[in-house]
């Protein structure tokens, strides 16, 4: 919908003019000039409801919002899909150029604020932003325009993402999108993509809390992640892996958390993405984080609160083993150090020389460090 701010339009110029006089003139005239304005009335509201449709970044929205004055049924209109206008508005990039910009995404919260005032899509439906997607135009059948503003991406074009996100910034501040939806509709999974990085760093930021709770199908996000992603896309994991390592890093990221299932998400991503996969993508998210709470000694145990997450019994002993390759000063002595070190590399090179799958190194003295639940008992690491 193209500004018209610059554009001459004689006939409705000569129209107004008619309409004026149009009291003054006879009966019958008058009737007629009443028959013809109701059929132009209706072809006016079908041209309307069909524009609502393909509105983009590029429409004025004061332009629109006169639309919606002079003909209020158009946020209600169903499209051939029996989409609503706020409908099309998040899907219609599809079917455009590769520019970010030429999207209805943009116009999403002032389709919502103007439907909500108008009780577009019922009561309790933010202005149709909560009514589900038709199948039709949605491939994931039942999911409402504030999940698919959260997913949706192109990964040829990463300014699509700000574009997203301010979407969402807007919305917020009008109230239409609140801290509660992160959780009822399972914003994060959706948003735990590199290509939609900048909305999912914004959902965490806003409710870090979370990543910690389960969700209605009494799943873990961090194991929803790893549950709807590819093999392939060990990112999606670590994604959530650094989140977790910025808001819960004494906890060593949740990665040791259990599902209503029993199983952790370490486990659960092993089986995904493969034990060597999820091992490295652990190994360098450790890596890169900077916070010192990661090797935080207990007050209250005297033991590193992140080597307790690793060393319980839904602990995983190759991420175990590589804490301790990291940083063995955390749990032994300084003096110990040297002699575990040595250990270390003779069992690597004794790893280079045979082609074995795992090889193990004995030392119960440093798990029994620790967690008191582990004394008397023997750990063996495997190697990768």
């Amino acid at each position: 919908m193209a500004s018209s701010s610059n554009m001459n339009y004689p006939h409705i110029d000569q129209l107004e003019y008619i309409l004026e006089l149009a009291k003054k003139m006879p009966h019958n005239l008058r009737s007629e000039f009443n028959n013809h304005a109701g059929e132009m009335i209706e072809k006016m509201t079908r041209s309307a409801e069909h524009i609502m449709h393909f509105i983009n970044a590029d429409s004025n929205e004061d332009e629109v919002k006169a639309v919606v004055n002079v003909f209020p049924s158009t946020l209600s209109d169903l499209g051939d899909s029996g989409q609503l206008p706020i409908h099309s508005a998040a899907w219609w990039w599809e079917d455009m150029d590769s520019s970010a910009y030429n999207t209805g995404i943009p116009m999403i919260s002032f389709l919502a604020e103007e439907g909500d005032r108008l009780n577009v899509g019922g009561e309790g439906t933010r202005g149709g932003l909560l009514v589900p997607i038709p199948a039709t135009i949605n491939p994931n059948p039942g999911d409402n325009v504030l999940q698919v503003l959260t997913y949706t991406c192109k990964s040829n074009d990463p300014s699509f993402d700000k574009v997203c996100l301010d979407a969402m910034k807007r919305l917020r501040k009008c109230n239409l999108l609140r801290k509660e939806d992160i959780w009822q509709f399972d914003l994060l999974p959706g948003a735990c993509n590199p290509s939609c990085r900048q909305r999912f760093e914004y959902l965490v930021d806003w409710y870090s809390e979370a990543l910690r709770e389960y969700n209605n199908d009494g799943n873990l996000f961090f194991h929803k992640v790893i549950d709807i992603s590819y093999a392939q896309e060990i990112e999606h994991f670590a994604m959530m892996l650094k989140a977790g390592l910025k808001y819960y890093p004494e906890e060593l990221g949740l990665l040791f958390q259990k599902n209503s299932d029993g199983k952790t998400a370490c486990e659960f991503a092993s089986e995904k993405h493969g034990e060597y996969a999820t091992c490295r993508a652990i190994e360098k998210c450790i890596d890169d984080t900077s916070d010192n709470r990661i090797a935080e000694r207990n007050p209250v145990t005297n033991v590193y609160p992140f080597m307790h997450a690793a060393a319980g019994d839904s602990g995983d002993l190759n991420v175990l083993y590589y804490l301790l390759r990291r940083n063995p000063e955390v749990i032994i002595g300084v003096g110990e150090v040297q002699e575990v070190q040595e250990a270390l590399d003779c069992s690597k090179r004794k790893k280079r020389r045979r082609s074995s799958s795992f090889q193990c190194v004995r030392y119960s003295h440093i798990t029994a460090r620790l967690d008191g639940a582990c004394a008397n008992r023997t750990t063996e690491v495997r190697w990768l």
